[in-house]
Formats: structure tokens, sequence, C-alpha cells
């Protein structure tokens, strides 16, 4: 519907006019009332935001004066740490205390050693003296073959002069350097003998540890060629390898026998990753006590254990070796050896003439499903084994317990069920009594606990036999130490209540111990 009051040349009537009036009237009253209302908002308005520009200003000026304050605490507080540091009791330490504070700070730190050197050299004039007239704090010396040359000899030059006569640690890294550099191949041959001709080892005068790892692009024996000038005096330990392993058939006629006896002699000797080990039959190691191969290639444990007649540990890790008729060998004997490990997967002959009168432990991780009919024969033929760890989908304890009865310490990884019967079961023939009646320290790793079997087992080999509730069987010695990964479960076991125990690290294992 239309407003008829926007017709145009409409003439109202008196009636009209009189309504028009009064409600032109009421508007007109109503924007009065309004019009006050918002001068009497604008005013307050006005009001407000002066006390905000007032407020505002204060508060860039109180700002600016913080600022100035802390800028000038700053620099105080640096005068009075240079005041307090030139006071300090330390800076008037002898050199001799200072220098043995120094020695044992770096001793008990986990950081690198050579870097806490340099911090304590930073320090103030008089600490720098005295840390840099210390040699044993500069005794690790890192380098890496795939800096400059001339960065390399800066290094090594400062390295021989702050050493002395104290026994160092000295390690290449990336030894050989980047193989596919852009020097091309001449360059390349010809820079890499510039860096080993720069790091003289006879300028050091007393090697403690040796540690050689060749460069992943470089062929290890292509990068020892290199190597003119060899160390005098006797290693502590020699670790020799590169960071993976190579793939190579090249120089298969390489001696290490021959290339390491050009070394000192050394107490510990590390092999990682190298290819085709090959020794002489020459000369032995007669110094040798520890010998570690890791993840090599092939290799004869047999021609290398006759090379070792003093041998007091023995580990092979991950090595695939090929061994030749050893039944028609003479037998080895190695009367020092007492201690063999032979793990991730790693080969060893077991059913070799071997004679190890004074091994003590024996470690066997392998990938198959049963430890080898060898390995048995092995442990028959060495009773003096007393700690024995082996890592097997399913060994066959009962059969352990016949050939190495004698064992008192025993710590097995395997997800097996019925283990835990095993050690208290009376029902095997073959044994004629429990399994293991000497075992003092019991350690099963990620093995299946039925809390009623383990009832059973504390009650039978882990309570002594002044407690209420043991039955300990025959003449067995209670455990020691029982390591466990307890189940959910156990919390409601009044005998695991009564136990003393020891949360073993960050694996869930946990030592139990009811002695």
């Amino acid at each position: 519907m239309q407003n008829p009051n926007k017709t145009k040349n409409r003439v109202p009537t008196d009636r009209e006019l009189i309504s028009l009036r009064e409600i032109a009237s009421r508007k007109g009253e109503l924007l009065k009332s309004i019009n006050s209302q918002l001068s009497e908002a604008q005013g307050r308005y006005d009001e407000i935001m002066a006390r905000y520009e007032s407020i505002l200003s204060e508060l860039h000026a109180a700002k600016r004066h913080a600022a100035m304050l802390q800028t000038q605490k700053a620099m105080i507080s640096n005068e009075m740490n240079e005041i307090c540091g030139v006071l300090h009791p330390v800076r008037r330490l002898p050199v001799e205390t200072l220098r043995h504070i120094f020695e044992e700070t770096l001793e008990a730190s986990t950081r690198a050693k050579l870097w806490q050197a340099t911090q304590l050299s930073y320090v103030c004039q008089h600490w720098r003296a005295v840390s840099l007239n210390d040699p044993s704090l500069w005794s690790d010396i890192i380098v890496d073959f795939r800096k400059p040359v001339d960065a390399i000899t800066e290094y090594w030059n400062r390295a021989v002069e702050r050493v002395k006569m104290v026994p160092s640690n000295v390690c290449f890294n990336n030894f050989g350097g980047e193989k596919y550099s852009p020097f091309g191949m001449w360059g390349y041959e010809e820079e890499e003998k510039r860096k080993v001709a720069a790091c003289g080892l006879l300028r050091i005068p007393i090697i403690r540890k040796l540690e050689i790892n060749a460069d992943t692009t470089c062929p290890i024996i292509e990068a020892l060629s290199m190597i003119a000038e060899f160390p005098t005096g006797q290693l502590e330990s020699f670790k020799l390898g590169k960071r993976s392993y190579e793939m190579s058939n090249e120089n298969s006629s390489w001696d290490w026998g021959v290339f390491l006896h050009q070394f000192p002699p050394t107490r510990l000797l590390a092999l990682e990753h190298l290819p085709n080990l090959s020794f002489s039959q020459s000369k032995s190691f007669s110094s040798l006590l520890d010998l570690r191969i890791t993840f090599c290639g092939d290799f004869d444990a047999m021609e290398l254990l006759c090379l070792c007649p003093t041998l007091e540990r023995l580990v092979i890790q991950g090595c695939y070796g090929f061994y030749k008729d050893y039944l028609n060998q003479p037998p080895i004997a190695i009367v020092t050896l007492t201690a063999l490990e032979v793990t991730d997967g790693g080969t060893f002959p077991w059913g070799a003439p071997l004679h190890f009168p004074s091994l003590s432990t024996l470690v066997v991780h392998m990938i198959e499903d049963d430890l080898p009919d060898e390995i048995y024969s092995f442990l028959a033929n060495h009773p003096s084994i007393s700690n024995l760890d082996v890592f097997i989908d399913t060994p066959d304890v009962i059969q352990l317990a016949t050939m190495a009865p004698q064992l008192t310490k025993f710590t097995v990884f395997s997800y097996a069920d019925g283990l835990v019967k095993t050690f208290s079961d009376l029902a095997s023939a073959s044994l004629q009594g429990p399994a293991f009646p000497r075992l003092e320290v019991l350690d099963l790793r990620d093995t299946f606990i039925n809390m009623e079997e383990f009832d059973h087992f504390i009650k039978t080999r882990c309570l002594p036999a002044e407690h209420i509730k043991s039955e300990l069987i025959g003449n067995c010695r209670p455990l020691r130490e029982l390591v466990v990964t307890l189940p959910k479960t156990h919390t409601g076991s009044r005998l695991i209540a009564e136990a003393t125990r020891i949360e073993k690290g960050d694996d869930g294992m946990t030592s139990l111990s009811w002695l």
C-alpha cells in the first residue's frame, strides 16, 4: 500500500494536519533528546581520549626509562663481573692447582675434550696461559681429512706444539678424503698425500690410542696405502675401519698382518667394515689382549687365532667367516682367553679343535631358531664357562643345562614360552635334577612370564631355605639376582612384594632379590 502523503499536489484535510503536527512535535522532542545524549557522549569520549593520550605518553616515557636502566644495568653488571672475576679466589690459585682443576673438569664431563679445553682458554689471559701449558688438555687430536690441506697442517702443527710428552689419542676421520673431489683423480691423490704427509705420526711423542676411519667414498686399502710414516712405542688401542661395509674385491691379496705390524704393538685391536681379512703366518700379535672384528668381509678365524697367543677377549660381530677343513688342523690353545663374543649372526668355527681352558664368559647371539650342535659340544668341552649369554628364538634350556651345568650367570634373550618352568622342572631324565644348580644370576630378557609358574619358580629357585614359603630344590643355591620384565599382573604377588627391587635403566627390566 502506497503512502498517500507522497502523492503530488494533494491537499491534506484539517484532521490530517492536526495529526501530522502532533507526530512532528513528538519527533522533534525525540531528536532534541538524542542531540543532548550525543553531546554528552561526545564529551565523555573527548575526556577519556585525553586521559588515554596522557597515559600513553607516560607509558612510552616509562618504557624508554626502563630500557635505559636495562642498558645501564648490563654495563654495570659486566664491569662487576670483570671485577669479581679478578677478585675470585680461583684467579689467585697456584698454576698447578688450577691445572689440576682443569684436568678434573674435563675428565668428569661428557663433552668433547678439545671443545672444553678451547672454552677454558677463552676465559682470561691467565687461564689461557695455564690451559695452553697443560698438554693433557689437548691430548685428544682429531683430524678431518675432508678439510683443506692448509687447515689440517695448521691444526696438526698446533697440536704437536701443545701436546708435548703427554700420551695422546689420535683420530683420523674421513681418511683418504672425498675421492670424487673437484681436483680430479690426479689432483685428488696429490692433495690427500699432502694431507697425510702433514700429519706425521712420528711428531707425536707418545700415542696412547690411534683410530683411523676411512672416508666412505674411498676404498680403504687405497687410503691406507698413502701412509708412509708409522708411529713408534706401544699403543693401548688401535681402531681401523670405515663407516660402512665395503663390497670390494680389489687387492684381495692385501696382507693385513704385514700392514698392522708396521704399527707399534697394541693391547686392543678393533677392525670394522674391512674387506677380505687375510693374515700372514710370519709374525704373531704377542701383545694383543683384546680383539674386536665388526662387520668385516671374509676371514678365517682359525688363521687369526694362531697369531694371538695372549688374547684375553675376542669379539666377532656380524662377520661371515670362511673356514677350511679345520678337522685336520692342529689344535689351537689360548690359555689366556677369558671372554668370547659372537653376535649379530657372526660365524665362528665352533667345531674346530679349540682349547680355551680359562674361558669364563661366552656370548652367542644367533639369527637361527636354535643353537647349532657344534655350540653345545663347545660348551661341553669348556667347563670353565660360568657366564653364558644367548640370543635365540627357541633355546633348548635342557640341552644347555646338560652341557653346562656349572653356570653361575645365565642371560637369555628369547620370546619363547615356558622358560621359567624349565628352571624348576625335575621331570627331565637327562638332567637328573634341577637345571643349573649353581646358578646365582638369571637374566630373562623379553621372556613371557606366566605368574602362576613364576610364583612357583620363586619358591623353588629364589627364596632362601629359611623362608617359610621356600621350596628350594635339593642342594640348589638360591638366586642372588633375578632380572625380568614384570607383567602388569604382578601387583597382587606377595612374593614379589617381599623382594628387593632395582629398576634396570629405561628398558623396563627389574632386578629382584630375596637374599
